[in-house]
């Protein structure tokens, strides 16, 4: 999803670098557009501080066909806060500013926050506008009752940023993408783990964001890749099954190219030494993380992986559909570790090998994998 966001002049204006921070935490393309009226309480660098966006500000209005480029660019335009004078305008086709021009273009979804006083918001000819805009398909999110800028309570306040959050998100696929390797420990310096690098998985979130796709990220483990955004980061196997109890149901798909340590042993208190001499570890069974999640499942699409000699491949994969519920797996063959290539097959919930692989670039197979969602 690419979001043009912009912001015109109230003293909600701050909400709007909030708002595009939360955006660049869930790693959404964005271009924000401050209006002359919106600089007054706003600066472009605190944008481009903290959210890495490009900025555009009344300078760039008289910049070619930018109003077209950016309009043709973004996949959903959003104004918050958008003041009474701003939607007055759009509504009576004036394009007299940046911002405006782009909304006049902008022929895909349009969503619109008011933040005003409530005698703003009350008068009858704003409401005349307001009613235009969502009979052309303009989507008008608020505003509600609380504290306005006066101190005095009435309507007329921007809605919360997680509730603008909520609804933008409302008709997308939400992906959890769990990727890396989880860590057991041995004592309180070593650990068990395995060889994986963490590079599948984050193709695929590079895969995920080039597509638009929300998703939000869990890297197991220390890994060589990781995202250049906002991720929760997990170690053991129980906690990373937890997190996934706690939060699937807010999720549409799971994939999940993370390598779960199959075993674990009894941890030793502090660390263990040379001089002690010869110690046994005895390696017991891990949890079975997706066969855990399959006892529960609802409707959320799980994605599976598989790692397996070339010989067992295929057998090993279908098991681990049926065992474990999946709607599919990704199976490859351990010559894949460390590799910038991956070999083997896609297999769908009825056991049919949708898309072979052989000696695929691995970016090219995580695209493969986006478009199943």
């Amino acid at each position: 999803m690419r979001v043009v966001l912009g912001i015109t002049g109230s003293i909600a204006a701050y909400k709007g670098l909030i708002f595009s921070r939360e955006l660049y935490k869930r790693g959404i393309k964005q271009k924000v557009i401050l209006t002359y009226s919106a600089l007054k309480f706003i600066k472009p660098l605190s944008f481009k501080s903290i959210t890495d966006a490009d900025v555009y500000t009344p300078k760039d209005f008289f910049n070619s066909n930018l109003h077209i480029e950016i309009a043709r660019w973004g996949d959903v335009l959003i104004v918050l806060p958008a003041s009474a004078n701003f939607i007055s305008k759009l509504a009576n086709g004036i394009a007299d500013s940046l911002l405006l021009s782009v909304s006049i273009a902008f022929n895909k979804r349009i969503i619109i926050v008011p933040a005003m006083h409530e005698e703003m918001w009350d008068n009858r000819f704003l409401r005349e506008n307001i009613e235009k805009l969502r009979m052309h398909g303009v989507e008008i999110l608020g505003p509600t009752y609380g504290m306005l800028s006066s101190g005095e309570y009435g309507m007329g306040r921007m809605v919360e940023i997680d509730e603008v959050l909520d609804y933008l998100f409302r008709e997308t696929k939400k992906v959890l993408l769990i990727y890396g390797r989880t860590e057991e420990p041995i004592d309180d310096v070593r650990v068990i783990t395995n060889r994986s690098s963490g590079r599948m998985g984050y193709l695929i979130h590079l895969a995920l964001e080039n597509k638009g796709i929300y998703h939000d990220i869990v890297v197991c483990g220390n890994v060589e890749f990781v995202p250049k955004r906002q991720y929760v980061k997990i170690y053991k196997t129980i906690e990373l099954l937890n997190f996934i109890k706690e939060s699937i149901t807010k999720y549409d798909v799971l994939i999940m190219p993370v390598a779960i340590s199959d075993f674990v042993v009894n941890k030793k208190e502090g660390k263990l030494h040379r001089k002690e001499g010869s110690i046994n570890l005895e390696l017991k069974p891990n949890i079975d993380v997706l066969a855990e999640l399959s006892k529960f499942k609802n409707s959320t699409i799980f994605i599976g992986f598989s790692l397996e000699s070339r010989e067992n491949l295929e057998v090993s994969s279908a098991n681990k559909i049926k065992e474990k519920n999946l709607d599919y797996v990704v199976a490859n063959t351990i010559e894949s570790i460390d590799s910038e290539n991956i070999t083997g097959f896609i297999m769908d919930k009825n056991f049919n090998k949708i898309f072979e692989f052989e000696n695929l670039d691995k970016f090219e197979l995580a695209k493969k994998i986006v478009n199943l969602i």
